[in-house]
């Protein structure tokens, strides 16, 4: 109740304060403060699957992240990378260490060399990733993401331990790759632009060739007339001349 009566004593006072205030320009949404009181930002913590297809020669980072929950403090955090190649009869090697002790931070066992691998986190090590360079076909295979917490709790003779484990299996490919859908899509757009190009084709030569039909005999309707008007003539002609004679005689 005394907690209560303290937040209700603090928040009338400042409502008073807040009438005394000039009205000044309004802070974009982003900037209020949420439950009315100033308090620190903190970063959303949120886990994801890692990509675990890449091409050859290739950069890929190896997404392991765990999100502590909300009531958890600061704590020792060990991670541990390993690897173990395809194949029967393979091992697990390990390829990265990283212990934090406090402020000291200690990397043993880097794999690859430097120039290949790094080691990719967050200042709260909730993101504990790693990034592959210039990959090979060798480093197909099983990773795995060993995360290690310990609370610290200076009061607790043996704080709890908090184990995390991410596995993801890496495919390296030759080429870029593409899935069937890809595949298909493609080989039917070619297939209707060559169709639609031959449909055309056909209908253009269709519609050359009735042109072509219809001219020729209206020619031939034209080319008959011309032939029938001087047969018609000569047969009047005649005709008459006949007349003429019989009515002479």
């Amino acid at each position: 109740m005394g907690t209560f009566a303290q937040e209700g004593a603090g928040l009338h006072s400042a409502m008073g304060q807040k009438k005394k205030m000039k009205k000044g320009p309004a802070l974009p949404a982003a900037f209020v403060p949420a439950r009315g009181f100033a308090s620190p930002v903190e970063a959303v913590c949120v886990e994801v699957d890692s990509v675990d297809r890449v091409v050859v020669n290739n950069t890929i980072k190896l997404t392991c992240i765990s999100c502590r929950k909300r009531q958890e403090q600061d704590a020792f955090v060990d991670v541990t990378w390993t690897f173990q190649p395809d194949g029967e009869n393979t091992t697990a090697v390990d390829i990265l260490v990283m212990k934090r002790n406090g402020d000291d931070v200690e990397f043993t066992n880097l794999q690859f060399g430097s120039s290949r691998m790094q080691f990719v986190y967050s200042e709260d090590y909730q993101e504990v990733s790693l990034n592959i360079n210039d990959t090979k076909l060798e480093d197909k295979g099983t990773y795995r993401c060993h995360i290690r917490r310990v609370p610290v709790m200076p009061s607790v003779h043996k704080p709890p331990e908090f184990f995390v484990t991410k596995t993801i299996h890496l495919e390296v490919v030759p080429e870029p790759f593409m899935d069937i859908t890809a595949k298909v899509s493609e080989v039917m757009m070619y297939f209707m632009i060559v169709a639609s190009t031959v449909l055309l084709i056909f209908t253009l030569i269709t519609c050359y060739m009735k042109v072509k039909q219809a001219d020729k005999d209206k020619h031939s309707k034209v080319t008959d007339l011309l032939v029938i008007a001087p047969v018609n003539k000569e047969n009047c002609a005649t005709e008459q001349a006949e007349e003429e004679l019989k009515s002479s005689s």
